[in-house]
């Protein structure tokens, strides 16, 4: 059997960390989470997992660190069913994670994020 993949994204795949808290404090202030949600993200790796929820054959391109983040990524996108075999991993590298607080009752939200750019230098396909 020939598996033909149908869409191929390459994109920016993060994991986010997301609290749920009441409101949102002004500066200085401290606020404890309702709650604390770990998940993927990035626009073209979530389109690649909806699509393979939806049963389409799709892989997913992105070089990423072969720190606890990285292989954070590639086990979200193999369980969701998405072709990993072009992630590359860049040896010391770190790989995009986020942080955020949404609004419990407005779920208006404020993400912050970090990645290091220098590991993220050119990508070659074979």
């Amino acid at each position: 059997m020939v598996f033909v993949l149908e869409v191929v994204g390459i994109g920016h795949y993060t994991i986010d960390f997301l609290g749920i808290i009441p409101y949102y404090p002004p500066l200085n202030a401290r606020i404890c989470l309702e709650k604390l949600y770990r998940q993927g993200g990035g626009e073209a790796a979530t389109a690649m997992v909806i699509l393979a929820r939806l049963e389409v054959p799709v892989a997913f391109v992105r070089k990423i660190g072969d720190d606890k983040i990285g292989s954070m990524i590639r086990a979200g996108l193999n369980q969701e069913n998405v072709d990993t075999s072009g992630l590359v991993v860049q040896p010391g590298g770190q790989s995009l994670w986020a942080f955020g607080a949404g609004e419990k009752n407005s779920g208006k939200r404020t993400l912050f994020w970090h990645k290091n750019l220098t590991s993220y230098n050119r990508l070659t396909l074979n």
